[in-house]
């Protein structure tokens, strides 16, 4: 009998506890007095909802602890639907709204922003330092199998289809979902491009050769005569001889260029190999893009060079490009 009546007053007094706390809405619903200023909050993976709870206290973006802990378990267990991750909390909302916040991992969004012409490991150190992953992880991404596959990507590595653009991401994303985004950029961007192909070019030749044209020139409206010179180069039959292959196909090199650099042979020397290289050299954009599906016509020209002033001289003779070579070589004197 003793330890029944034991058992019912415990039913009692926890039925009288939860009672109060449910009639209790103003004391639990207090916010903690706030400038509406905000403050970065980490919540750990697999942290116990107490002491998440003891720091927010302790950094004064609750009233109590234990209020908190209280609202929670009344809130449908929200104590225990908690999501990892950094939060920008804004001081002096109510704790419902810190608990939802919570819940609904609404995290911090990190800005991300892939330059046009960038290669790999550039993405790949720039998402390092902006959301937190190893280089290594982001690379390895790029380089997946199934992923290649769906891209119709024939080489190792799904250089080219990381779109540039700035993406925000949820702080704690991992590289799989970053790269799994940027490609579905291309992919859409590639959606909405006009005209077809060149002829006898799929998307991976265009992407390739878009590649060469944005690192080629940074003036938008120069970017279809470009095109077009590598075009009629490409229906001729001659060598693309494009300087920045030369460059991707010596890894990090970013030097000056020399004859005796044209020498060595990689897949991506165009001075030494015919055709399109195996892949793109870097990350083109929307109007490099649309310059390989539209490029100049009608256009003769088959030569250009930098004119110094930031754009290119093009000529349709190697006579006339010659003489721009030479004015070229003047002005840098």
């Amino acid at each position: 009998m003793t330890r029944r009546f034991g058992i019912a007053v415990l039913l009692v007094a926890a039925i009288a506890v939860v009672a109060a706390a449910r009639f209790a809405g103003p004391w639990l619903h207090e916010a903690a007095p706030g400038d509406g200023t905000v403050a970065t909050f980490a919540v750990r993976p697999g942290e116990p909802f107490g002491s998440m709870a003891a720091r927010l206290e302790s950094e004064k973006l609750i009233v109590s602890a234990l209020r908190l802990r209280i609202l929670a378990r009344l809130s449908d267990g929200a104590d225990r639907r908690v999501r990892a991750g950094t939060y920008e909390l804004v001081r002096g909302t109510p704790p419902d709204s810190l608990l939802a916040q919570f819940v609904e991992g609404r995290v911090r969004l990190l800005r991300f922003v892939v330059p046009e012409g960038h290669r790999i490991d550039q993405i790949a150190a720039l998402a390092e330092a902006a959301l937190g992953f190893p280089a290594a992880s982001f690379r390895e991404a790029a380089s997946d199998s199934a992923l290649r596959a769906r891209l119709e990507c024939p080489v190792s590595s799904v250089e080219g289809y990381l779109f540039p653009e700035t993406y925000f991401f949820p702080d704690g994303v991992d590289a799989v979902a970053v790269v799994v985004a940027l490609t579905e950029r291309f992919e859409d961007t590639w959606v909405g491009l006009r005209g077809d192909p060149p002829a006898g070019m799929n998307r991976h030749d265009v992407v390739t050769l878009a590649s060469i044209v944005e690192a080629e020139t940074g003036v938008p409206e120069e970017r279809p005569r470009v095109a077009a010179v590598y075009l009629n180069r490409l229906r001729e039959g001659w060598k693309l001889e494009a300087d920045p292959t030369v460059r991707y196909g010596l890894g990090q090199f970013s030097g000056r260029l020399y004859y005796k650099h044209l020498d060595i042979e990689t897949p991506y020397n165009t001075y030494r190999v015919a055709g399109l290289p195996p892949g793109p050299i870097g990350s083109p954009g929307r109007h490099a893009l649309q310059a390989v599906l539209e490029p100049l016509e009608p256009c003769d020209d088959f030569f250009f060079v930098a004119s110094g002033d930031g754009g290119h001289v093009f000529s349709p003779t190697k006579t006339a490009h010659d003489r721009a070579v030479a004015e070229y070589r003047r002005r840098l004197r």
